[in-house]
């Protein structure tokens, strides 16, 4: 494995909590191993295969790889997919490891006062399914399943929308996209035939399959009002979030 580099990349960070702080739910571009090193810490964690029920924040809003789900209070109105998920729950004690594979959700919270970690970074130099992608996942592990990829398919075809559109006009057009909308923006009709073009390939030549893996990918992330849902990264349950200008 390769171990170096900033945090937010490969490398390592020790993370102190307040008791009952959380980290937003939110997924890894690296493998990450969690060790537990003083008090208690509570980990959920969700399948890539869940991603679509988690409503990812739109790749290029500043909250990117974090969940628009507040998990301890969910919004079933805006995001219903998320009662369909199957959290798995643990608690680290001092001295337990966890690991957490690119990809993989995960919502902590500090059970202790002062509950301390390290984590670990690291990019395996081993292809596998939830490796940190390269080179478009390996070409989606030689077109394999899709859905353990999604995170790789989806923020490419955010990729490929704002390339021909523009960065401010890719809300709307992913939006439409995913309604199955025509928008009349420059750089529309090219967005299109390159996002249809690549989830055909990716679901090989299945429109149907294509279409609701993009209805899927847009519904509840899109054409809605992001802020609302933004988070502080760590937030204690008991103190209301005070907007400041």
């Amino acid at each position: 494995a390769q171990w170096a580099g900033p945090a937010f990349g490969l490398g390592m960070a020790l993370i102190f909590g307040q008791e009952n702080s959380t980290m937003t739910a939110h997924y890894d571009s690296h493998s990450n191993v969690l060790s537990q090193v003083f008090g208690e810490k509570e980990v959920v964690i969700w399948a890539p295969e869940e991603t679509d029920k988690m409503y990812p924040f739109p790749n290029q809003h500043s909250c990117a790889r974090q969940s628009m789900v507040h998990v301890d209070n969910p919004d079933l109105v805006a995001h219903p997919r998320y009662k369909l998920t199957h959290p798995l729950r643990t608690v680290l004690q001092p001295g337990d490891f966890i690991f957490l594979p690119a990809g993989w959700w995960h919502h902590l919270r500090s059970v202790s006062h002062l509950s301390t970690s390290v984590a670990w970074w690291h990019d395996t130099l081993r292809p596998n399914p939830y490796s940190a992608p390269s080179e478009l996942g390996d070409l989606l592990w030689r077109r394999g399943g899709t859905i353990r990829f999604s995170q790789t398919v989806w923020t490419h075809v955010e990729t490929l929308v704002g390339r021909h559109v523009g960065p401010k006009a890719v809300d709307a057009v992913m939006a439409a996209l995913g309604n199955m909308r025509k928008l009349v923006v420059p750089g529309f009709q090219q967005a299109f035939e390159e996002v249809r073009d690549f989830l055909l390939w990716v679901h090989k030549n299945n429109p149907e399959q294509a279409g609701k893996y993009m209805n899927r990918m847009v519904a509840g992330r899109f054409g809605v009002d992001h802020e609302r849902f933004a988070r502080t990264w760590y937030l204690r349950p008991d103190v209301p979030v005070v907007d400041t200008v």
